[in-house]
């Protein structure tokens, strides 16, 4: 069964966050920050566990710098009050904050009112927005400064008893709502029109941050405001937006575009073509995973990329060797280097102890446990040699084999935009990176048949998030051509996104106010075709089908 849950930890944030242009701080000699709520909560943290759930939450990964706000991340006293300012004029701080609120959230940022499996502080704010300040004493220079961290695309909403999605967060479910290509338009636009009126843009700084130091303020002046200008001038004659490529809506990101921005081994126009889209996935199973992402592009040098692996087995060399991969993945998410991705290997290393203990949430509605009995018959019949074996452990089900099984795109028939948009000269510029030692990448013919972990948070289904609910993956005929996503409720019984239509677009019901801004998924689109993973639902009738779904719910 083909999902969207191959995507391996950390990718997500493969999210990019279109914020590339507002850097600008290249007459400032180096300097750099941390995250201040992690820089506070780390020393209390004693265990490798407890460290890596801090830093999933509020991890900066060594990419607060002026390094990193030349690439991605961001001034962000600036970058909130220019979203604020786009709002309209005039407001007090109180005003303001509701207003910066309104504006994350459109985009599918999340302000937790609980984090269900995590016992640390709930995060006060956007989560995945890591800020703190970047320094330099000797020239006076003080910015806080933002970027994205592991829970902007990895911590997704629960859901209700109704399926309503709630503000309770869990830590390592997807973010599908998620829309880094809107918050990157919008952030550009707001930062334009800000320095049009560069004399309101900073007064609601004051507003917003009444207790910032002197020397903040003049370095935002003096820095930060003039190299905005001349870098949003730069990108108006290369691209007229923040980045050269587009992430794919919402719940969905271009890591391999973003790679290849940061690896300089594609020009702005092809990277305008790339289509290699992927949906945020659930974080479970990493332990059993032999190569990460949806093409098993990257494993660790001297091993099988593709080969079973069981809970039982896998040795603590193999999840040592998988834990440093992830951290290549701070150069699209982040703004990094491989030499900044070296570095900052501890740090990801702790937060993949972290996702090793992970477990999906339950289900929040009723499972008719006979007939997901006879569904798992059929899962265990039809699904398990390529999405691996599940077995009741504490009345979960729980993954404990994976085959790791490399499928022909030939075969699934799944649309073949993310393997094409890996090149030859990524494959060359990855290899011979300072990460080299630590992963190697190679093209693939297909796609990893992924582990199905917490499949019924992670709509839209297919690697590229094109099918709606799993009923519709079920029956391929009914597929939408079009349909909404991003904020969505939870259709209990066909399992994805609740909504309503046939033929034409699949939208939400009338009078549902969803929780971010949707956007339209038009499979007819390059990279987004909704065709493939059909002949494994040929010889199933619908009381089979209906069988199936039930157990999945349980997974």
């Amino acid at each position: 069964m083909r999902t969207p849950n191959s995507l391996v930890p950390l990718l997500a944030a493969a999210a990019t966050a279109a914020l590339a242009m507002l850097g600008g701080c290249a007459m400032v000699r180096y300097a750099e920050g941390e995250s201040t709520t992690a820089q506070a909560l780390i020393p209390n943290a004693p265990t490798r566990v407890e460290r890596g759930a801090i830093r999933f939450v509020h991890g900066d990964f060594g990419h607060l710098s002026t390094d990193t706000l030349e690439t991605q991340a961001v001034p962000w006293n600036i970058v909130s009050a220019a979203l604020v300012l786009s709002e309209g004029e005039g407001a007090n701080r109180q005003q303001a904050d509701e207003r910066l609120r309104l504006a994350l959230e459109r985009f599918g940022f999340i302000y937790p009112r609980e984090v269900v499996n995590w016992s640390g502080p709930t995060p006060q704010g956007p989560l995945g927005i890591v800020r703190g300040n970047v320094v330099n004493d000797l020239l006076g220079f003080e910015v806080e400064t933002a970027n994205l961290g592991c829970a902007s695309c990895h911590a997704g909403r629960l859901y209700d008893a109704r399926g309503d999605p709630t503000n309770a967060v869990w830590l390592g479910a997807p973010n599908t709502s998620l829309d880094l290509d809107a918050y990157g338009d919008a952030v550009y636009a707001a930062v334009i029109h800000g320095l049009r009126h560069e004399d309101a843009l900073l007064a609601m700084v004051d507003v917003m941050y009444p207790t910032m130091p002197a020397r903040g303020r003049d370095s935002l002046s003096r820095y930060v405001v003039p190299a905005l200008r001349e870098r949003l001038a730069a990108l108006e004659r290369r691209t007229g937006r923040a980045l050269p490529f587009r992430n794919g809506g919402p719940g969905t990101t271009n890591g391999v575009a973003g790679t290849k921005l940061r690896l300089g081994v594609s020009g702005d126009q092809a990277l305008a073509r790339d289509r290699g889209f992927t949906s945020i996935p659930d974080l479970g199973g990493l332990a059993l995973r032999s190569s990460l992402l949806y093409d098993g592009l990257y494993h660790p040098p001297g091993t099988r990329a593709f080969r079973s692996l069981s809970s039982v087995r896998v040795t603590p060399e193999h999840r040592r060797a998988m834990a440093r991969i992830p951290a290549f993945f701070t150069i699209s998410t982040q703004g990094g280097t491989p030499v900044s991705a070296l570095r900052a290997m501890p740090r990801v290393e702790e937060v993949v102890a972290f996702l090793e203990r992970y477990q999906a949430p339950p289900f929040p509605g009723t499972v008719n446990e006979a007939l997901g009995a006879r569904g798992a018959k059929l899962y265990n019949q039809e699904c398990a040699s390529c999405h691996g074996e599940f077995a009741e452990v504490a009345g979960r089900q729980q993954l404990v084999e994976f085959p790791n099984r490399l499928v022909p795109v030939d075969d699934i028939g799944t649309d073949s935009g993310r393997l094409e948009s890996v090149t030859p000269e990524l494959i060359t510029a990855v290899n011979s990176s300072a990460m080299a030692e630590h992963l190697h990448a190679e093209l693939r013919s297909g796609y990893v048949a992924p582990p199905l972990t917490g499949l019924w948070l992670t709509a839209p289904y297919l690697h590229n998030g094109s099918v709606p609910t799993l009923w519709h993956l079920m029956n391929p005929l009914a597929r939408p051509r079009r349909f909404e996503v991003g904020g969505h409720r939870l259709d209990f019984e066909r399992v994805g996104i609740a909504g309503e239509g046939d033929g034409g677009v699949y939208r939400f019901a009338p009078g549902y106010r969803p929780v971010s801004a949707p956007a339209v998924f038009d499979t007819s689109e390059p990279g987004r075709s909704n065709v493939g993973h059909e002949r494994p639902f040929d010889a199933l009738d619908d009381a089979q089908k209906r069988a199936l779904l039930e157990y999945l719910k349980r997974l």
